[in-house]
């Protein structure tokens, strides 16, 4: 195949891959939040039990990395939410 061929069909087929797998993840992102939205308290709560438990393997050196407000799921929600609010202005 002549190089002034196959440089523009490889073109086309890394393209056309790459779409593909934007579009994949995008759909798997879609169906993943309508599958586990109801879960998401769920979710949160055991992202603070892992985080307070990462915190404590760590010892002091955890309590500089992961600060205490990550370490409740009630106030982790509240921080999020506010990040969320203060960024969302901008």
């Amino acid at each position: 195949m002549p190089h002034t061929t196959a440089r523009p069909l490889a073109l086309a087929t890394v393209t056309l891959i790459a779409a593909a797998v934007v579009v994949g993840v995008i759909a798997l992102a879609v169906t993943f939040l309508r599958r586990h939205a109801g879960n998401i308290p769920a979710m949160m709560t055991k992202m603070a039990e892992i985080l307070q438990s990462t915190r404590t393997w760590l010892g002091g050196y955890g309590e500089d990395v992961i600060p205490e407000v990550m370490t409740d799921a009630e106030t982790l929600r509240l921080g999020v939410v506010a990040w969320l609010k203060e960024h969302a202005r901008r």
